[in-house]
């Protein structure tokens, strides 16, 4: 029993070391696999962690650069055109000065709602062309009134020209009143237009065609009184901005028609037209992009500049004698003394310097200059300048009062005395035509003097080849200078000359 009992202590024990044996082993190899798959666990989780601040910081960033690049976007889409560099660019001919102004047409403000899609299209085509003020500030217009949205002049270079480049852009809302019409034709704000933008309402299709008519009508009649509230030459160009609804070729066609477009260059009333489908949302840039061509556009059929310059009167009267009488009459007399011949008949010198100085009032008040639409009122100085004449130029009143001014060059008829004539009341008829030539007594001694001292080597040269038995008493009238006489006369009636009492101020 002792010995049993012994040996069943010994198996219990030998059986409890194993078995603890045996546990420690198989913890170690649990607690092993369980820190393995904890630290694998471990290190994919720190491989997510990474991953998604890899993702937030990449969102972040994609969210910035979105931010940054629509507002550069929208930067863009409002920032006004380089209207300048435009003009001097696609200007048909370089000058040195060029004026180029646009008239902006819109609807009527009150028709739309400030947040509504044509009137954004609207407020984003005032800013397009507004240099140097605050788009705000032209929203507050009332209809039917006209604004500047700019008015800018820089200098460029084209190749080895500079260029001073003047632009003018004005805007119109609605459709103008009578008297609205006559105020702008009074103050002429609408001479040197060069080219027009007109931007149609939203048109809402519809069965009925009477109200088809009424929008057309609408436009047409909004068109055509600005165009009659100018001078009708010369002839500009129109460009049409219809709001997009995908119709495509279809829209330039039914534009042609309901604004009878074709019509209105065959009246005369503008030299050629686009029409442009304009995206009605502005939040990209393909807007400002057909915005451009049909600027470009615009400039590149811009009416060439009217040959006309400014001078004083009394330099175009002097240039005009100098080309047109001066050149044929001291040829003549050249002529004449080479060939031993007496002077030119004086009624025939008066004849010709008269019909030139008629001539020269002719083309400086033709009656076609009343239609001409120059210059560009907003550069208009005060007075006028070399560049640019007073806006009262060519309007009727100051037209007649030129013709005047420049028939008061004119010199009094003379015919040539009879052959025989004695020198005494030859003379005396020469000084008392010098009276009626200048204006005053004072210049007319200046002038008296000046025949006289003529007169006087005339006389001496007589009198040295006459025998002292001779019955004359002085030169014959064919010895006598006609031409130089008149000369003189012509002259002093050019630096003498008054001009007749301005009708108004200019």
């Amino acid at each position: 029993c002792a010995v049993e009992k012994d040996q069943r202590a010994r198996v219990a024990r030998c059986s409890k070391e194993v078995c603890a044996e045996i546990v420690g082993v198989f913890l170690e190899e649990e607690i092993f696999h369980c820190a393995k798959e904890t630290l694998q666990e471990l290190q994919c989780f720190c491989k997510y962690l990474q991953r998604l601040a890899w993702l937030r910081q990449k969102t972040t960033h994609q969210m910035k650069v979105q931010h940054f690049y629509q507002q550069l976007l929208r930067d863009a889409v409002w920032t006004p055109l380089d209207l300048p560099s435009l003009v001097a660019e696609n200007i048909p001919v370089q000058q040195e000065k060029v004026f180029w102004k646009l008239l902006l047409v819109l609807p009527a403000y009150e028709e739309f709602p400030l947040e509504d899609p044509s009137r954004i299209l609207a407020d984003w085509l005032q800013a397009k062309f507004t240099i140097g003020k605050n788009v705000k500030d032209t929203a507050s217009v009332a209809d039917g009134q006209l604004q500047n949205l700019a008015l800018h002049t820089s200098l460029h270079v084209q190749g080895d020209q500079a260029v001073c480049v003047n632009v003018c852009v004005k805007v119109a809302h609605g459709i103008l009143s009578p008297p609205e019409l006559e105020d702008i034709e009074t103050r002429k704000e609408l001479f040197g237009t060069s080219g027009l933008i007109l931007l149609l309402p939203p048109r809402v299709r519809s069965e009925d065609i009477a109200e088809e008519d009424v929008y057309w009508l609408s436009a047409l009649l909004q068109l055509k009184r600005l165009l009659q509230g100018k001078p009708f030459h010369p002839l500009i160009p129109l460009v049409v901005f219809v709001p997009s609804h995908g119709g495509g070729e279809a829209i330039e066609k039914e534009a042609e028609e309901g604004l009878m477009l074709p019509d209105l260059i065959s009246a005369n009333l503008i030299s050629d037209y686009i029409v442009v489908e304009m995206p009605d949302s502005v939040n990209d840039l393909q807007g400002t992009g057909k915005l451009t061509d049909a600027v470009q556009w615009l400039i590149a059929q811009c009416p060439s500049s009217l040959q006309l310059c400014c001078q004083t009167l009394t330099q175009y009267i002097e240039d005009g004698l100098d080309r047109e009488f001066s050149q044929h009459f001291y040829q003549d007399r050249k002529e004449r003394r080479e060939a031993g011949l007496p002077s030119q008949d004086p009624s025939a010198i008066i004849e010709l310097y008269n019909s030139v100085v008629q001539f020269l009032a002719e083309v400086a008040t033709s009656e076609e200059l009343r239609d001409l639409s120059w210059p560009a009122t907003e550069f208009v100085e005060p007075g006028g300048s070399k560049a640019l004449p007073h806006l009262q130029w060519n309007t009727p009143r100051h037209l007649a009062w030129l013709k005047k001014a420049v028939l008061s060059f004119q010199i009094p008829q003379m015919d040539l005395p009879p052959l025989g004539a004695p020198w005494r009341p030859v003379y005396s008829m020469i000084l008392q035509y010098l009276s009626q030539t200048a204006s005053s007594p004072q210049t007319q001694a200046i002038l008296q003097s000046q025949i006289e001292n003529l007169l006087s080597k005339v006389y001496a040269r007589w009198r040295g080849r006459m025998r002292p038995s001779s019955e004359e008493d002085g030169p014959s009238v064919e010895e006598i200078p006609w031409d130089s006489i008149l000369a003189l006369c012509i002259n002093h009636r050019l630096r003498d000359w008054k001009p007749p009492r301005l009708p108004v101020a200019p």
